[in-house]
């Protein structure tokens, strides 16, 4: 079976640092919720070795299912998050059967290298083709890690020699050899299984030797034959206890060091130490001192096992860096919000100059010249109005986007970064996936309508906002586009909403004379009702293919959906969605031969039976009375305003044909669009260019049942073709 091919069902790996002394409670309490979820299949629990003191990996449907679901569970200080899915050489059950039957596992935690990423497009494919072997498992990840590397053993020294080989992972090309990781983090566990219940732990020291030494854990920390394994348990302690803990660690046969840094004070194993004895007294400290220490970390540090060859490359990527004069700021914007600004713009260089994370957050680095650009335009339109807000939000994005990149990295992971995300341990490569559908629709535009520079310079971020949201070019998603891309068509709206205010003609009263009139008579909310009804025609336009039922089946579907989150005003969309079937029907590409004439917006009669008959078509979408009585009053109360659009529904119609904004039907059986459908639906990823990603997207959006390997198979293949753009 290849190995670009997807298995089924997601697996989260969930890292936790809990109160010392209080790791078995979690423990019960954590795989009590893995029981009683039933979404959850199968669990496995580790104690970690390092900052975590539990790894908890589970199996789930998809990525929706949380622990938390369970309750709140008290004694956990933080926790890390890891999206992951398992490729088909080895299936779930494998998977786990291996993980709940070896004392050992080790987590390594990949980064492949961007800089050969874009030298050779398909390095993933050939690590994930030949990193795999003898007791391992090879999972994908949708955060910075691209890939983690699962070993498990009953032998330290397997371990130990796994972690040493990932980091000589290289790429053999004619000329030369370069190295394809950039980074790795290994993080060690011992099952859970073999390990004492709190009850153990209550009673004794020797209680909880016994225990371990009659699970086969009475073994050498080092053999004679080896002796290059070094274990240092450091304490982060309350200062008046300090001479007390160096006193219960001597007492157990270890050398004790005072340290300088976050740590207090180390802990060192002697090389004839035993490996019950070990976690005995790891795990007889933190009980006994529980309320005198702050927290544990236990370093495993062993003599290099792998010879890498010294003549191997490394390729890196140029960094961005945006080139801004402080002075100029000034010129646009007020004192106060020039040096907000500039706060925002230094840091945003240093985080695009880091030479291990800034690759992560290059899709944002065009977003200062948008804001230095759209400043201007106030300032010479407006004489300023409304550019202190516009700073002010641009400003909370550009931290909004770092910090969600920022997640589950190197230099975060074992950290409480981002203590009130939802995605803790990061969710990269699904950002840079969504990404792909703005920059590519905004970079075709450009070429097309030349009056003005219309390529993306936004970016994307997530929060636990429900609906799809646009602020200054910035595109938040809801949490569940991040795993499944049958809400993606959701994207097509923002995207026509920057169209819409990018291209200053297609809704201006000074341009269009439809647009005079209409709004000569009506309040200010119509003007940002018709920002609204243009997007949706647009975006519609951009990913539909003409489909209008695929269209109202998506849109109303989910708006069901969100009512239960927060209040939506079914009229406003009731409006929207009659306006693209009206559209669709007389003034789009391929209209019906019955359409409206002129003469027929005048008859308010017929347009009310049209606009009740579409709120009833609606009701039979979602199967359900949503609409109630009040459609008779929504129909009513609204046909004159369809009267009053005609006008404006062939100006609209002429610059959607003029800005070449709707794909040709061709592009959906193209055979590069078939063969990427066909394969992502067999769960396997396309390396290659994705030639058409609406026509692509179409497919998944039109399916009955969208597997989770589809799903998983989509966002690679979409964050790899993103990941070889030039535009960054």
């Amino acid at each position: 079976m290849p190995t670009s091919s997807i298995g089924e069902g997601a697996i989260k790996i969930s890292c936790i640092q809990t109160v010392p002394g209080y790791e078995t409670d979690v423990q019960f309490e954590l795989e009590e919720a893995c029981k009683t979820i039933p979404t959850i299949e199968r669990s496995v629990f580790f104690k970690g070795l390092g900052s975590f003191d539990i790894i908890a990996i589970y199996n789930t449907v998809d990525f929706g299912t949380n622990l938390r679901q369970h309750g709140p569970i008290k004694h956990i200080i933080k926790s890390n998050v890891l999206l992951c899915y398992p490729y088909l050489k080895k299936d779930i059950e494998s998977i786990f059967n291996l993980l709940e039957n070896k004392l050992f596992t080790c987590l390594s935690f990949l980064k492949i290298n961007p800089g050969l990423k874009h030298t050779d497009p398909q390095i993933d494919k050939r690590i994930r083709e030949h990193i795999t072997g003898p007791n391992e498992t090879l999972l994908g990840s949708l955060g910075w890690n691209e890939l983690i590397r699962l070993h498990s053993s009953n032998n330290i020294y397997d371990i130990c020699k796994h972690i040493s080989s990932t980091t000589s992972i290289c790429l053999q090309t004619p000329d030369q050899i370069i190295s394809a990781i950039l980074k790795t983090l290994s993080i060690i566990g011992i099952n859970y299984n073999v390990l004492p219940s709190k009850e153990i732990i209550n009673k004794s020291f020797t209680a909880v030797k016994n225990h371990l030494k009659s699970n086969h854990l009475n073994i050498p920390l080092n053999t004679p034959e080896d002796k290059s394994l070094f274990i240092d348990i450091e304490v982060s302690a309350k200062a008046i206890y300090l001479s007390e803990i160096k006193d219960y660690f001597i007492a157990k046969g270890f050398d004790c060091f005072t340290l300088v840094g976050k740590h207090d004070f180390s802990a060192k194993v002697k090389k004839e130490v035993r490996w019950d004895h070990l976690l005995t007294t790891i795990l007889h400290f933190r009980h006994k001192f529980k309320k005198k220490i702050f927290s544990t970390h236990t370093r495993i540090s062993f003599q290099e096992l792998h010879t890498i060859d010294k003549d191997i490359k490394d390729v890196s990527l140029p960094k961005k860096f945006h080139d801004f004069d402080y002075h100029d700021l000034h010129m646009v914007f007020n004192k106060e919000m020039a040096s907000y600004l500039a706060n925002f713009f230094y840091t945003l260089n240093s985080l695009l100059q880091n030479p291990l994370t800034g690759s992560i957050y290059a899709d944002m680095s065009r977003y200062p010249m948008y804001i230095e650009k759209k400043g201007k335009e106030y300032r010479d339109r407006t004489r300023g109005k409304n550019s202190d807000a516009f700073a002010l939000v641009s400003g909370y994005l550009i931290r909004r986007g770092a910090e969600i990149r920022s997640l589950g990295t190197n230099d975060t992971i074992e950290e409480s970064t981002g203590r009130f995300a939802e995605f803790k341990g990061g969710c990269q490569v699904s950002l840079l996936a969504l990404d792909l559908l703005p920059t590519l629709i905004m970079e075709k535009l450009s070429a097309v309508y030349r009056y003005v520079d219309l390529k993306w310079k936004g970016f994307i971020t997530v929060s636990g906002e429900p609906k799809f949201i646009h602020i200054n070019q910035v595109i938040n998603v809801r949490p569940k586009a991040l795993w499944d891309p049958t809400y993606w068509w959701a994207l097509y709206h923002e995207i026509g909403h920057i169209i819409v205010e990018e291209i200053e003609p297609l809704v201006s009263k000074t341009y269009r004379p439809s647009i005079k009139s209409y709004l000569a008579s009506r309040n200010e909310y119509a003007k940002h009702e018709l920002y609204e009804l243009y997007a949706e025609v647009i975006g519609y336009e951009l990913g539909f293919f003409g489909d209008l039922e695929l269209f109202l089946n998506l849109l109303w579907n989910l708006l069901v959906e969100l009512k239960k989150y927060e209040k939506i005003t079914i009229e406003e969309y009731a409006i929207r969605s009659f306006f693209v079937e009206i559209y669709n029907n007389n003034f789009g590409s391929n209209p019906k031969t019955s359409k409206l004439r002129k003469k027929d917006f005048d008859n308010l009669d017929l347009l009310y039976e049209k606009f009740l008959t579409h709120m009833i078509k609606i009701e039979k979408i979602v199967d359900a009375d949503i609409f109630g009585n009040s459609k008779y009053f929504i129909a009513a109360q609204n046909v004159s305003k369809f009267r009053d659009l005609y006008p404006i529904f062939k100006d609209l119609a002429d610059d959607i044909r003029a800005l070449k904004l709707r794909p040709h039907k061709k592009l959906l059986t193209s055979d590069n669009t078939i063969s990427i459908r066909n394969k992502l639906f067999e769960g396997h990823i396309w390396w290659d260019k994705i030639a058409d990603p609406q026509a692509v997207l179409y497919h998944i959006l039109n399916a009955k049942k969208v597997n989770f390997n589809t799903k998983m198979a989509t966002i690679i293949s979409f964050w790899n073709h993103r990941s070889n753009l030039s535009v960054m």
